[in-house]
């Protein structure tokens, strides 16, 4: 009985293994032995071709599967680690601080703030009142204006 059991279980494992061989990964070419001595010198001749052909596909593959998530990791860990737990608190509080400080200033200014806002409208009203004046003369009058002397 045991004897059948592991005929069943190898017959329906030993497939798997067939199948299991790695493929090469997608705009990889295979490289293959030559068949003839022919075929090995037009593949020396030409394996400059071949190196290119495969160089761009290679790196390309390097850099998707090894330098990009390395580099993820490492961002992760620094936003996280070092950003979040320890920097992010110290900016915060001097932030805080910062705002605070300048909470005190604002509120002190304000009042000075409104007076000289007062002020300047009411130096914008006469200058407007005084322009107001010759904004009905020509031009030519105008002109003459900056030669007369009062």
């Amino acid at each position: 009985m045991r004897i059948v059991f592991l005929f069943v279980l190898a017959s329906v494992v030993m497939p798997g293994f067939a199948v299991a061989q790695e493929q090469p990964p997608m705009g990889v070419p295979v490289l293959e032995a030559p068949e003839t001595l022919d075929e090995a010198k037009q593949g020396t001749l030409n394996i400059l071709d071949k190196i290119l052909a495969i160089g761009p596909g290679i790196i390309k593959n390097i850099w998707n599967t090894q330098a990009v998530p390395l580099w993820k990791d490492m961002w992760q860990w620094v936003s996280q680690e070092l950003w979040q737990k320890r920097f992010q608190p110290i900016v915060q509080g001097l932030i805080d601080r910062g705002k605070e400080l300048l909470g005190r200033e604002v509120e002190k200014r304000v009042p000075l703030v409104e007076r000289e806002l007062q002020q300047e409208k009411q130096e914008l009203a006469e200058e407007l009142a005084q322009h107001g004046k010759s904004a009905g003369k020509s031009l030519w009058e105008r002109f003459l204006d900056l030669f007369r002397t009062e």
